[in-house]
């Protein structure tokens, strides 16, 4: 567990129950090292990896869509295809255009299409 977490959790016990004073460190020792695995995990690094490879699209080609995206950064099956949105929520990503396409469903669509924003 993070400690960050485990402060939570700590906050959250020491709230229902009261702990000696000389338990505390040792149960947020305990706490940290729980091998816990979050349901985010796989959600938060495929968006960080998708999100590099707009910006390298974007950087080779002036501009990029989710269709760009996917077809180099397959979304897993396991993840909710609405997570595709929280790939140009970043401050690098400033919609300039927007395109149709047609889903696999037959129905249409329309996506933004992206530019890198100058931070300077």
């Amino acid at each position: 567990m993070r400690e960050d977490d485990a402060d939570k959790v700590l906050v959250l016990i020491s709230s229902m129950f009261r702990i000696p004073d000389n338990y505390v460190a040792k149960l947020k020792s305990k706490l940290i090292d729980l091998e816990l695995t979050s349901k985010n995990e796989p959600k938060i690094d495929w968006i960080t990896e998708a999100r590099n490879v707009a910006i390298n699209i974007a950087e080779d080609r002036g501009t990029v869509s989710i269709v760009d995206v996917l077809d180099e950064c397959p979304l897993p099956d396991e993840i909710d295809p609405r997570v595709v949105g929280g790939v140009f929520k970043h401050q690098r990503f400033n919609r300039v255009d927007s395109i149709t396409i047609k889903t696999d469903s037959g129905r249409y669509k329309t996506v933004g299409v992206f530019a890198l924003q100058n931070l300077h």
